[in-house]
């Protein structure tokens, strides 16, 4: 039994390998079908046209039409009078956000300044500062 283990061992020590060559590949081929496949799917991906279309992840989105922010006038909505319709028409308030800033407003009896739109769960600085030209404050 040793003498089969020290022939084993021994047998280890004078083996050496045929070729010390590394084996290369070359993957050029495969590469590019990978970049060509990526290509195909950068076509696929839908373009978003601002930051604040990510953000927006209201339910109502679909309902509504592109066109309708794009008719808003500077300073033509007074967050003290409008309605859940109207604060829908900015960009990146939907439903449940408009009905935050008008309970909020019911709350307080009125705003006195729109960075008071701020304190509505779901508005942020970034939303903020995408509405704040559309909005204005009278009693």
């Amino acid at each position: 039994m040793i003498a089969l283990l020290l022939g084993a061992f021994l047998n280890y020590l004078k083996y050496e390998p045929e070729s010390k060559e590394l084996i290369t590949f070359d993957y050029t081929e495969q590469d590019n079908l990978f970049d060509s496949a990526g290509i195909m799917l950068k076509n696929v991906e839908k373009r978003v046209d601002s930051k604040q279309e990510l953000l927006d992840f209201s339910v109502d989105k679909s309902k509504r039409s592109n066109g309708e922010k794009k008719e808003l006038l500077e300073k033509s909505i007074n967050i003290n009078t409008a309605d859940i319709e109207l604060f829908i028409k900015l960009p990146g308030i939907g439903i449940k956000t408009a009905e935050k800033i008008v309970e909020l407003r019911n709350l307080k009896g009125g705003f006195g300044f729109i960075e008071e739109l701020l304190e509505v769960r779901g508005i942020g600085e970034v939303k903020f500062e995408g509405i704040k030209k559309y909005i204005y404050v009278a009693k």
